[in-house]
């Protein structure tokens, strides 16, 4: 792939994460006017990299590790090549908690990951009045400050089980850990945690308790402290903990013909499709996109 691109300038590759992900930045492209002349590839349908190879690079087993272990090395062969051009979930970097390499090649989301982009007034009424007919008097800047703090403790919780032994993911329904409080989601974080690391064999714990797991949270939610909330949530909880919202505050707009948005891997498509150009074109990952394809 380096070689490639360090004998054909003229190409413009777009590596990202996932196939979704590569069909959004080529709808971007083209409606930037520039997508003809680029080709938009997820990781898997570009190149093969096993994962020994991704942690020998210091990154994560996953999608995220093996776009930044590509660019890594086709940065390590080919440093001035301008052909291949890597993007990656920001994650938890901004927050110093994932490998966050700066290189030629590569570029990251303003935010955690790409499905925050739909985390704004004009794509959330969006779906409110048109795929789920919603009542007006539910605006949609409110249901945004109704989830923003909730966003926030789970992006912790996240990345708190991510650091206890065991590797436990968080439960299956932890969006259910979520109430309505002063028309606000409040994450209870405690029962979340608990219920998480019980997954964990005591065996494999290594000492830890749910105290512990307790203070952990508390001190990223204290430490965390960010100039846009939006870099403190993780993309996939957007659609589950507006479901959870909405079946709070609007329960009637899941009936009928509407039920299937309950699915959170519907409601999350039904996001990203209704994400409009102007809602991204200033944003600086897009504009610094467009900057290196032309």
């Amino acid at each position: 792939m380096a070689t490639l691109y360090e004998l054909e300038p003229d190409i413009r590759d777009v590596i990202v994460e996932g196939q979704v992900d590569a069909h959004f930045y080529h709808w971007f492209l083209d409606c930037a006017g520039v997508g003809d002349d680029v080709r938009v590839f997820s990781v898997k349908d570009r190149v093969i990299v096993d994962d020994s190879t991704i942690t020998e690079h210091g990154n994560l087993i996953g999608e995220r590790g093996r776009v930044i272990t590509v660019a890594q090395i086709v940065n390590d062969m080919a440093p001035d090549q301008r052909s291949g051009i890597f993007i990656a979930d920001a994650d938890y970097g901004p927050v110093g908690q994932d490998n966050f390499p700066r290189l030629n090649c590569l570029i990251y989301t303003d935010y955690g990951s790409l499905e925050i982009y739909a985390f704004n007034v004009r794509t959330i009424e969006k779906v409110l009045r048109v795929i789920l007919r919603a009542p007006r008097a539910l605006a949609a800047s409110a249901v945004l400050a109704a989830m923003s703090d909730a966003l926030r403790s789970l992006f912790y919780a996240r990345l708190v089980m991510r650091c206890a032994p065991g590797g436990a993911p968080l439960v299956k329904k932890y969006a259910e850990c979520c109430a309505v409080s002063n028309g606000v989601l409040v994450l209870d974080y405690e029962s979340l945690l608990r219920n998480s690391f019980s997954s964990v064999r005591k065996a494999e714990r290594d000492g830890w308790n749910e105290e512990r797991l307790y203070k952990l949270y508390l001190d990223f939610i204290k430490e965390g402290a960010s100039d846009d909330v939006r870099k403190e949530m993780s993309g996939h909880d957007v659609s589950a903990l507006l479901i959870r919202y909405l079946k709070i505050a609007a329960p009637q707009v899941f009936r009928e013909d509407r039920k299937g948005f309950e699915d959170r891997d519907t409601m999350e498509r039904a996001l990203m499709s209704s994400v409009e150009f102007v809602d991204v074109e200033r944003e600086p990952l897009f504009v610094e996109l467009v900057s290196r394809v032309v």
